[in-house]
């Protein structure tokens, strides 16, 4: 039998870099058509690893391997608590799915797309960094323009 599903919403989300340092990011079809770090909601039972990963193929076809885990966040905004991991690509073709994502593509990291929140910005700003995994909170999200 499943477990329940916690009232707190858990979610992975996937820094990945390419050779020249740019960032792959997300054009989502909802939330104003942000762009964002591919990852989603952990299902019961699953892993944030695993769930990083399954996201990672769903919404770009690509196949991630978990390099490590360098952030865990508390959003104080929907009470609910993120992975962030940095990730390898190990195959897959970059095709996103069109329906929840619209776009993929990497980005240099001085030239980051818009609409984008702040909270994506300082995820990548934190994956860039290297060192221990660090709990942070983030008081809420505001878009970029």
């Amino acid at each position: 039998m499943p477990r329940p599903r916690s009232a707190r919403p858990l979610a992975s989300f996937a820094a990945i870099f390419n050779p020249a340092g740019e960032v792959l990011l997300v054009r989502l079809s909802y939330d104003q058509g942000q762009w964002a770090l591919p990852g989603g909601n952990i299902d019961p039972g699953e892993s944030p690893a695993d769930a990083v990963i399954r996201e990672v193929r769903e919404e770009t076809g690509l196949e991630a391997t978990v390099e490590d885990l360098y952030a865990v966040y508390w959003r104080r905004d929907i009470d609910g608590i993120q992975f962030g991991f940095r990730c390898g690509v190990v195959g897959g073709v970059l095709a996103p799915d069109g329906r929840e994502i619209l776009e993929a593509r990497y980005f240099p990291l001085d030239a980051l797309p818009r609409p984008i929140t702040n909270g994506t910005v300082a995820r990548i700003s934190d994956a860039r960094e290297q060192g221990p995994v660090a709990v942070k909170v983030l008081e809420g999200m505001e878009y970029l323009r």
